[in-house]
């Protein structure tokens, strides 16, 4: 995920600019240069098309650039005035034509996520503010753009729902390098005297901000809630709610802990500020029990490097540091310290102090945590696709009923010769797709079974299998005798006596497997691979049927 960032107080008052300092054409500009970076790669590798690094618009291109081995980038929206819709003096400078305009630009320049606010209110929702000195400072910044300071409040909520001192549960920091940059270049000010803490922006959710949701929602565009006043998040997941949207990220620990168990319930993903390996480490476990069992489950990290955030320091003097070399996620891959020019870096001594340090930042998660968290980790990427196939209208798991029989089409929604899309928008997600062989969820006498798609190299379904009794191709299912079979006409045995095969109209075959004289298994395959014995072997091999 790379956000498209930026922040207009302090491009104005930098002396040295040399682009618009309007956040909206700054958005334009970056995505301009992201796809110049995308066509550079690709002149390196051969041309276009060609590169690792491809830029992508829905799961499915995702998943394609994945398998292809190569990085797939998701584009995105941080910035404190959205479709240039500011707040001054109360009132925002947008409306609802002004917003859908620019939503249909920056979508149709590819970005798929967007948050709604950053550091200032706008003229969509209120903003969550800063801690510290921090606040101090951004405070007076929200006052030089808006016209007027932060309005907070107590809060009434629980303690962990509150705004301007942002007590999370696992200690994400001010943004320093902003409260740095305003200070030098904005005369501070004083701010309010505000009440008792904890404090909450008594600024919410607009009608206007209302309408920029549900239209993210119409375009199956993914909403982070960070940075949201805890009264503008706590107005928006209801929307979310009421509509089943599961495209909703939490993307670096700017939503307080409140709403992690509402976005996982909505099948959305929870991705902690990078930060502090240790202080990750809490976050982790304190967010991994409000998982819901529903979703596939995987943990990831934002690290923030395009935006103020500050990288994770060294544990200096840690019992458990990171020793060199070590074993990477791929435990193929061996990883030593890290050399750029005459450097050698090390986490242990110098933190995440750039992008290459990241390996070493993992192996240090593990120091603390162990495997669980690593391989909690290595399943984020799964965990986000299926998030955002769900964003794309793909149902959650959906069983086969245990009545249905196998046509020569398929069994019920997964259909022989459906291509990824068509299938997962059809038949629901998977329980487990390793590779090729999609298993999906059945009932049998009160007892979940799975039935298998064996998905060709070119991504279409070429055999669907299932060992469920009542799954029955040409009226014969599992635990019937075989020679039912071989009395029938057109029934012939293929490679071995094990696998007795019957050709259809339209070319398809019903596939059945013979053990000890009775059924033990039935499928369907397409008549391309049904005809080759070698490839009928290795698609049954694949479903687990041989």
């Amino acid at each position: 995920m790379n956000l498209l960032v930026e922040n207009k107080v302090l491009c104005e008052a930098y002396p040295l600019k040399q682009n618009s300092c309007n956040e909206m054409d700054a958005v334009r500009l970056q995505a301009k240069r992201i796809r110049e970076l995308e066509a550079y790669v690709d002149a390196q590798n051969g041309g276009p098309g060609k590169g690792w690094l491809r830029i992508v618009t829905d799961p499915f291109e995702a998943r394609e650039v994945i398998n292809d081995g190569k990085l797939a980038v998701i584009l995105g929206i941080e910035v404190s005035q959205p479709f240039d819709c500011r707040l001054t003096n109360g009132q925002p400078t947008c409306d609802r034509a002004q917003i859908e305009r620019q939503l249909n630009e920056v979508y149709d320049l590819g970005v798929r996520d967007m948050e709604l606010v950053n550091k200032f209110d706008n003229g969509l929702a209120g903003v969550a503010g800063d801690n510290g000195t921090t606040g101090v400072i951004v405070n007076n910044g929200n006052k030089a753009e808006t016209g007027s300071y932060w309005d907070m409040e107590t809060c009434t909520g629980p303690p962990d729902e509150s705004d301007r001192e942002q007590p999370t549960a696992f200690g994400h920091n001010d943004d320093g390098l902003i409260a740095n940059g305003l200070e030098v270049f904005t005369q501070s000010g004083i701010t309010p005297v505000y009440g008792p803490g904890p404090h909450c922006n008594r600024r919410g959710l607009s009608s206007l901000g209302d309408f920029a949701v549900n239209k993210m929602i119409d375009k199956r565009m993914i909403i982070d809630p960070d940075h949201l006043s805890v009264l503008a998040r706590k107005q928006l997941l209801p929307i979310l709610e009421k509509r089943k949207y599961s495209g909703v990220v939490s993307s670096h620990s700017w939503s307080t802990i409140d709403a992690f168990s509402r976005i996982y319930k909505l099948g959305g993903m929870i991705t902690p500020y990078a930060g502090s390996s240790a202080s990750f480490v809490e976050a982790w476990k304190k967010i991994k029990p409000m998982r819901d069992p529903r979703f596939w489950f995987g943990f990831g990290y934002g690290a923030d490097m395009n935006g103020f955030g500050k990288q994770g320091p060294p544990r200096t003097g840690a019992p458990n540091p990171v020793t060199y070399p070590f074993k990477s996620i791929d435990p193929n891959v061996t990883v030593d310290r890290n050399r750029t020019g005459s450097r050698t870096w090390d986490i242990n001594t110098d933190g995440v102090a750039q992008y290459g340090m990241y390996p070493d930042w993992i192996e240090d998660l593990r120091k603390i945590a162990g495997d669980e968290i690593v391989e909690d980790m290595a399943r984020g990427s799964e965990s986000y696709l299926q998030m955002w196939e769900r964003t794309e209208g793909v149902p959650l798991r959906r069983c086969v009923p245990a009545r249905s029989r196998l046509t020569r089409r398929g069994l019920e929604d997964i259909q022989i010769g459906r291509d990824v899309e068509t299938l997962l928008r059809r038949a629901g997600q998977p329980d487990r797709r390793p590779g090729r062989a999609w298993t999906f969820c059945a009932m049998d006498a009160k007892r979940e079974r799975t039935v298998t798609a064996v998905l060709s190299r070119a991504g279409r379904v070429t055999l669907v299998g299932s060992k469920l009794r009542r799954h029955k191709a040409n009226m014969i299912g599992v635990g019937e005798f075989a020679s039912r079979l071989r009395r029938k006409t057109g029934v012939k045995q293929f490679a071995r006596k094990d696998v007795l095969v019957r050709r259809l109209r339209g070319g398809n075959r019903f596939v059945w497997g013979v053990r000890k004289g009775r059924v033990r298994w039935t499928a369907v395959a397409s008549g391309r691979v049904a005809k080759d014995p070698r490839e009928l072997r290795r698609a049954l091999r694949l479903a687990g049927l041989r």
